[in-house]
């Protein structure tokens, strides 16, 4: 299983780098069939891509960005990589694409988030 993160690092988020870093790690230690993870960096652009695999240890995320959101880069960018579903982490306090991604999407909102992504399931991150 293949999965793409799509994680937001505009100024508005920088706060949950460490709830979203955990996130991604208790995902991977639950769901044992995932073997590669791309991490799609992005703020009202498309910053960067890096590759997560099984084996490579805990996921520890980039967050050294900031700057507006925009998603429509971003999964742009998705749509180039060879993935099985998207995990958005975000506020959703930004611009979404025309046209929708085809695969499964949960979009995990920041805790006090008050916008929902328009596709796919939206969760709220809770602190814990």
């Amino acid at each position: 299983l293949s999965i793409a993160l799509v994680v937001d690092v505009s100024g508005s988020c920088t706060q949950w780098f460490s709830l979203w870093q955990s996130l991604a790690n208790e995902l991977v230690e639950e769901v044992e069939n995932i073997t590669r993870i791309e991490v799609v960096y992005h703020h009202h652009v498309h910053c960067f891509t890096d590759t997560w695999n099984r084996g490579d240890g805990e996921i520890e995320l980039e967050c050294n960005q900031s700057g507006g959101t925009c998603h429509k880069e971003a999964l742009a960018e998705v749509e180039t990589l060879d993935v099985d579903a998207i995990i958005q982490f975000t506020d959703n306090e930004t611009y979404w694409p025309e046209t929708f991604p085809e695969q499964d999407c949960i979009t995990v909102r920041c805790p006090y988030s008050r916008e929902l992504c328009p596709f796919g399931v939206n969760v709220d991150a809770t602190i814990q």
